[in-house]
């Protein structure tokens, strides 16, 4: 598998597993704010010309989960620039399947462009890591799709559309990833469901509500002034480190990555 392939589902899996503060999970009643958005998406889709990659369809808005499984929480995402400007506020709960025992943390992840910064709210300590591997991953495309790059991928690993389904008031698709045994509902490059059957547990993150009609908050993309950012390693290194057993327990716990 190529870098850019491996970039999407091993990315996914450090935003899953990657260390996260305990909050009650909400109760999935669904708050519909939704806009359609066929110009802008048309207009995103079809610009061969646009210099940046688009990773979703939609220009901007905001999408709350809830964790579930051996991970338990709740996370925000806002993003805006058709993705290529996104941030997470993640609190959850986890078992950590290497020590055995339940990790209360909380995350910031900010991406801007060719840079992702996480960040540990218990340290307010952040590493920025080097994303241009996702440019890479663009150039798959002549209009810089990103979502249509994935799902390319997922075609080359086995996986197909089961059917459409309904998740926070949108229409998804379902894909089935045959070597990973994973399932993902996927709404214009969004993903607003995961489901990652693990040997003895599971992890699902479902949106539970998606607002692309109202006003992002101001300042929304702007990290807290008192974060400490040291450089990390690039994407492509970490996700060459994932692929090593012995160094992926390392690579999960962002307090105990070394620089680049």
């Amino acid at each position: 598998m190529s870098l850019p392939s491996k970039f999407f589902f091993l990315f996914s899996l450090v935003i899953i597993f990657g260390c996260q503060e305990q909050k009650e999970v909400p109760d999935l009643t669904v708050t519909e704010k939704y806009k359609p958005t066929e110009a802008i998406e048309q207009k995103a889709s079809n610009s061969i010309t646009r210099i940046k990659p688009v990773r979703y369809r939609i220009k901007e808005g905001h999408v709350s989960y809830a964790y579930s499984g051996i991970q338990r929480g709740t996370e925000e995402m806002y993003f805006s620039d058709y993705g290529m400007l996104e941030i997470k506020f993640t609190e959850t709960v986890r078992d950590n399947p290497f020590s055995g025992s339940e990790e209360k943390i909380s995350l910031i992840t900010f991406m801007s462009d060719s840079a992702i910064y996480v960040v540990d709210k218990t340290t307010m300590n952040a590493r920025k890591i080097d994303n241009s591997l996702l440019f890479e991953s663009a150039q798959e495309s002549a209009s810089l799709d990103l979502n249509e790059v994935a799902e390319n991928m997922y075609r080359d690993r086995g996986g197909f559309i089961e059917t459409q389904e309904e998740i926070a008031g949108v229409q998804c698709d379902r894909w089935y990833i045959e070597s990973t045994k994973t399932k993902e509902w996927r709404h214009k490059g969004i993903m607003l469901n995961t489901l990652v059957d693990l040997p003895r547990n599971f992890v699902k993150v479902e949106a539970t509500a998606i607002d692309t009609i109202s006003a992002l908050p101001e300042g929304i993309f702007e990290l807290p002034e008192n974060v400490n950012v040291q450089d990390g390693m690039s994407m492509k290194r970490w996700i060459e480190e994932l692929s090593k057993p012995v160094e992926r327990r390392k690579v999960f716990d962002i307090r105990n990555q070394e620089s680049n």
